[in-house]
């Protein structure tokens, strides 16, 4: 162990005496006693000693100052000593050793020397052994006597062994000896039982026998049980998916019935079973977290959506201001470029929670500039670990022939839809299933009986901070169309005819961007309008 050198300063007679303490040493004897020799220049006073509990402290008070730097903190690895500290308490000194739980210490103050000897308890003392055709009790009354517990050994103990061991804890020397011996242990209390593997087999066959004589003779009660969360139906399919002998809750001669007018269960069993059932209805019946779910469609330009998305992407690093931080008018702090394009189904981008404001003002600036627009903003609220379902758009009929040729017209789905699941973590983070899909009818391209619908079909997973904002993005629709413009029988004469005519072809490309706020609603809280 290093050496430490402190010094306190004694004050006699009115005089300052200089105490320097010259070397620390430790060493270990044969009862893994650990010895620490504190050494100083001058005899020390006599100290006042006291012991502290919880945890466990030896205080040794000197009737001496020592300055503020001369503080010292030496810890041990490995050692029921765990630290010893030596601090400035006013006109005294104070020398503290901190133990473990087991552990004593014996002091000794000799002139110059103080010795501290730290006695290890019984959890954490190594004995040695080497014991040749001992018997098996015996050995455990020795063991018992190290580790100062009661053994209770039952009559199927018995036998001879030899063991030699070095340097090994008690607890591990008895197990080791059990594990060879094919034998078991049990609490009881502060003392521990031993018995053969098939003895505690048989002893636990004879306690459930007696439990299930004991069942079947108590007395049935009935109860009722109102539930105010959860359906009665629900609950009844949980109690009564299994009787007792099943692994269920019921005894044999148990039942349950669920009033669903009242929404409350009768049970009819012994006070056993139904304390049980009692304490399955507290722990389940209890009312469902909710998600407050806020979607904005929003369909942009192809260009746009590129500059939105770095406006945007500066809050997934905190610290950095972006223009949405900007004064009204005034010029971005900090902008992050994102890739040219995004692809298909890809999350473009999650954002920190407190930005459901902004993102709305910054659509309303795109809508201003006619760059791009709201297809819907829903807001809803949905309960956890339940589907939210929103659609927009409008039905196509299409005709169809029968056997007899007949035709009868029936309509499809021609809408964008956004299905989300919210599922609340015990973080409170949120994780969202997402199922978008978009169908638009492509009317220059008919068939028998109706038009092609174009498809588009997105599924998501992600994990996000409550208030958070996803950011989805991906789905293109594009737009071609031709316009011809041009003056009768002039625009027909050959060569000066096209002077008479001016034909248009237009061809735009916008993306679908979904941005997804689920927020965490507690109850009793007030939800506003545009709240984020």
């Amino acid at each position: 162990m290093s050496a430490a050198r402190w010094t306190l300063l004694l004050f006699s007679a009115g005089a300052a005496h200089a105490l320097t303490l010259n070397a620390v040493s430790q060493r270990l004897d044969a009862q893994d006693a650990q010895t620490l020799t504190l050494e100083f220049d001058l005899p020390p006073p006599a100290p006042h000693h006291f012991r502290l509990h919880a945890p466990e402290r030896e205080v040794f008070d000197f009737d001496a100052s020592t300055p503020a730097a001369m503080r010292q903190s030496l810890r041990f690895a490995d050692s029921p000593l765990l630290a010893l500290q030596w601090l400035s308490d006013g006109d005294r000194s104070r020398l503290i050793a901190s133990l473990r739980a087991d552990a004593t210490l014996e002091h000794h103050l000799v002139e110059r020397v103080l010795t501290l000897r730290v006695l290890p308890g019984p959890e954490t003392q190594r004995i040695s052994l080497d014991l040749q055709n001992i018997e098996l009790r015996r050995l455990l009354t020795l063991l018992a006597s190290v580790g100062r517990i009661d053994i209770v050994a039952d009559e199927s103990v018995g036998g001879t062994m030899s063991l030699k061991l070095a340097r090994t804890t008690w607890r591990d020397a008895l197990e080791l000896v059990l594990q060879e011996k094919g034998l078991q242990q049990r609490r009881y209390g502060s003392a521990l039982m031993v018995a053969t593997a098939a003895q505690w087999s048989t002893r636990d066959k004879a306690t459930q026998e007696a439990a299930r004589q004991h069942a079947a003779m108590a007395p049935v009660h009935l109860r009722r049980f109102v539930l105010r969360h959860r359906p009665a139906e629900e609950v009844k399919t949980l109690i009564a998916a299994k009787t007792e002998k099943q692994g269920g809750l019921l005894s044999e001669r148990g039942s349950v019935l669920a009033d669903t007018r009242t929404n409350a269960l009768l049970v009819r069993d012994t006070d056993a079973v139904i304390d049980e059932i009692a304490d399955l209805v507290a722990g389940t019946d209890v009312a469902l977290r909710q998600v407050l779910i806020e979607a904005r469609i929003v369909e942009v330009n192809a260009s746009f959506s590129r500059e939105l998305g770095a406006r945007l992407d500066f809050a997934r690093y905190p610290g950095i201001q972006s223009s949405l931080d900007a004064t009204a008018g005034g010029p971005a702090a900090h902008t992050v470029d994102l890739p040219a394009s995004v692809a298909f189904g890809s999350i473009a981008t999650l954002l920190r929670p407190g930005l459901g404001t902004r993102i709305g003002l910054e659509l309303q600036a795109m809508q201003a500039r006619g760059e791009g627009r709201v297809v819907s903003h829903p807001r809803l609220l949905i309960s956890d670990r339940n589907e939210a379902l929103i659609e927009e758009g409008s039905t196509i009929p299409y005709t169809v022939a029968t056997e007899r040729n007949t035709y009868t017209t029936s309509f499809r789905k021609a809408v964008l839809s956004l299905r989300v699941k919210p599922h609340i973590s015990p973080a409170n983070l949120i994780q969202l299933d997402i199922d978008i899909s978009k169908d638009t009818p492509d009317f220059n391209r008919r068939v028998e009986g109706g038009v092609v619908l174009d498809t588009r079909h997105l599924t998501s997973q992600v994990q996000i901070d409550n208030g958070g904002t996803v950011v989805i993005g991906g789905i293109l629709v594009e737009e071609n169309s031709q316009r011809a413009r041009e003056i009768p029988w002039l625009a027909d004469l050959p060569v000066l005819g096209a002077l008479f005519r001016n034909r248009q072809a237009r061809r735009q490309s916008r993306e679908l961007l979904v941005f997804i706020t689920p927020q965490i609603v507690e109850a009793g809280q007030n939800l506003r309008d545009g709240a984020p």
